[in-house]
């Protein structure tokens, strides 16, 4: 088999796995939680989820759109209903994904509905 067949059908696989059907997650550790006003999908990674202390705690998510799927590390702090993004990841077909390391600024929960329900999955 072609090095290009071989990589393709890998490349496919992935896909298989990390991008959602429906409002399924085609992997079960991924969590459908909410959409928003523009029909974005949102899912966090149930395996990723940490808990630094009682307030802090911290998830991968996946925000699907017609343009980028999008993964963002968030970080939410429970007792003051806050949240930032600590990094970001952005997939573009056919180019590299795009990486963000550095720390967004805090927002208020209750001004992103979706993030409202991930608050009251994750904050207990």
């Amino acid at each position: 088999m072609r090095t290009t067949a071989k990589l393709f059908l890998i490349l496919c696989g992935l896909c298989i796995l990390f991008f959602p059907q429906g409002s399924q997650a085609v992997n079960e550790q991924w969590k459908y939680f909410g959409s928003n006003e523009k029909g974005h999908r949102f899912f966090y990674d149930s395996a990723s989820v940490v808990y630094f202390s009682k307030d802090i705690v911290r998830v991968w998510t996946r925000e699907l759109t017609s343009d980028a799927p999008t993964k963002r590390n968030k970080e939410i702090n429970c007792s003051s209903k806050i949240i930032r993004d600590v990094q970001v990841i952005t997939e573009k077909t056919n180019k590299a994904p795009h990486t963000s390391l550095t720390p967004s600024e805090w927002r208020a929960i209750e001004n992103q509905p979706p993030m409202k329900e991930l608050f009251k999955v994750l904050c207990r």
